[in-house]
């Protein structure tokens, strides 16, 4: 595949091994010190465009082959005799591109056979002279998929449960799964509501989720966007047995569909008054204790490319992204939990009460004293628990792999 610089390395190579080219140079004219160049004929080319077609890339180049002439003795006749020698040089370019090959690549050619030159003259004292011209060279573009540098990390595949980090699946951890391939862990109430979430893995014995599914809240899947949708503003509407929460547990949660407003995506909750939530607003999530302190962070944790003023920001059933969005909430001592959302950032929270001990989770809205009406709409497509102490570099591993499509 040709580049910008293998580009200006074809004609430094070729001013290189012509004989009668003396100096080289490249980027705006303008730049270029013409009074510090002490050798002529000069060659110089401008890259001033690329047009990228699925099977080639063309580059549009200006070129400018530069003498100097002395001014004192018949100048007249210098100048013709320069533009002269000048011009075919442009002439030995142009057939290097067409017909080269010792420089220029068979795979690499000069869209179009002919060249409109324009003369330079009078210029720096009327001393430079020479001509000008633009040329379009085209060459393979061999831009794959499968070459495109990204994170070298494979994808969920929806089928297998094998966790990215190894130390994962060495510990007890429970993961469950909403997408199509495991949609035969979902059990419903009736025709509409689930009934039950069952985990694809359960090895830290957290068991089924269990759905009330009544008339305050919806619970049903999204055969479409292939999650749970989870909506309303009932009470324990998603929750886990109470359970005992201890440090270095870490949460995962996919999440997708995510409308405007206010939600809350998840909480843990102790029997002794601690509590965490992880709630989304305005685009952003946050986390908040029970005395209703938010993480210290600005600007928060944006998912949405919407304006600020955006109007869908505050309405509840706008989707606000488009795109499955993985969370981590990892509970690092018995009153700090840390929320990682992508990348390295960041957001930590120190809760006035301790949020370890017995208590439980729960997904979706929950009774909440201090906003009993804040309303839940979004999906959930992955959720991961794991006890094993994971750092920075895992989580993040788990984050892309989770968020990879």
């Amino acid at each position: 595949m040709i580049t910008y610089n293998g580009i200006i390395e074809y004609f430094k190579e070729v001013a290189n091994k012509h004989t009668q080219i003396n100096s080289f140079s490249f980027g705006d004219i303008d730049d270029a010190d013409l009074e510090k160049i002490t050798e002529y004929p000069l060659l110089h080319v401008g890259i001033t465009g690329a047009q990228i077609d699925e099977r080639v890339i063309s580059y549009n180049i200006n070129i400018m082959l530069i003498e100097i002439i002395d001014d004192k003795d018949n100048q007249k006749e210098n100048e013709k005799y320069a533009l002269s020698n000048t011009l075919q040089i442009i002439q030995d370019l142009q057939t290097e591109f067409l017909k080269g090959s010792s420089i220029v690549t068979p795979n690499t050619k000069l869209t179009g056979n002919s060249l409109s030159c324009q003369p330079i003259t009078g210029n720096y004292n009327n001393r430079v002279v020479g001509w000008n011209t633009l040329i379009t060279i085209e060459g393979i573009n061999e831009s794959e998929a499968c070459n495109i540098p990204y994170y070298p990390i494979t994808a969920w595949d929806k089928d297998q449960p094998t966790p990215p980090v190894p130390r994962i699946a060495s510990n007890p951890y429970t993961w469950y799964s909403a997408t199509e391939k495991q949609q035969t862990k979902i059990q419903y109430k009736g025709e509409e509501f689930i009934k039950e979430w069952t985990p694809i893995i359960d090895t830290a014995n957290l068991g089924d989720f269990k759905g009330a599914g009544n008339s305050t809240s919806s619970l049903v899947y999204d055969f479409k966007n292939k999650g749970i949708n989870i909506k309303g503003i009932n009470p324990n509407s998603f929750t886990i047995a109470p359970r005992t929460l201890a440090s270095n547990d870490t949460f995962f949660i996919t999440i997708d569909q995510i409308t405007g407003g206010s939600s809350t995506i998840f909480t843990l909750i102790t029997n002794s008054g601690g509590l965490l939530e992880l709630n989304t607003s305005s685009g952003s999530f946050y986390i908040k204790d029970s005395a209703g302190n938010v993480e210290p962070i600005v600007p928060r944790a944006s998912f949405t490319g919407l304006n600020a003023n955006s109007p869908k920001l505050n309405t509840t059933d706008a989707i606000i992204t488009d795109r499955p969005i993985t969370v981590c909430l990892k509970i690092v001592a018995s009153k700090t939990v840390h929320l990682y959302y992508g990348g390295k950032a960041r957001a930590e929270i120190t809760t006035t009460n301790t949020i370890t001990g017995l208590g439980g989770l729960v997904i979706g809205n929950r009774l909440n004293v201090q906003a009993p009406n804040v309303y839940g709409n979004f999906n959930i497509k992955e959720f991961i628990y794991t006890r094993v102490s994971m750092n920075v570099t895992e989580i993040n591993e788990v984050l892309l792999w989770l968020n990879k499509r």
